[in-house]
């Protein structure tokens, strides 16, 4: 959505928030919550398949040593980091993000 490509992470968040219903709120809550407290440790460990870890530059939500840490933890895993950008990759730069999956596809399928 164009609209969100010059939005700071933190604005996309709020305007997000603000066009919830108190039940998606309430679920936004549980799931940050939730998110606070989940170990990825558990379960990367059984991830098997060639993985792609897309993250945004500047990215003010999640630390950029995440990205790293995952690919440290992740067989056969690779990470792209698109300059610039910041959490809401998939929003302000779908184009880039769609370049990096498609040429990650192409890789990994063998096609030209």
């Amino acid at each position: 959505d164009s609209r969100f490509r010059n939005m700071s992470d933190f604005q996309i968040a709020f305007e997000l928030y603000l066009r919830s219903s108190p039940d998606q709120v309430r679920g936004m809550n549980l799931s940050s919550e939730e998110a606070m407290e989940w170990n990825t440790g558990n379960i990367v460990d059984r991830i098997k398949s060639p993985t792609l870890i897309i993250h945004g530059q500047n990215d003010a939500l999640v630390p950029f040593k995440t990205a790293y840490e995952l690919q440290e933890m992740i067989q056969n895993s690779r990470i792209v980091v698109i300059p610039n950008a910041g959490h809401g990759i998939t929003f302000r730069n779908p184009e880039q993000v769609n370049k990096e999956i498609e040429k990650f596809l192409r890789e990994i399928y063998s096609i030209n």
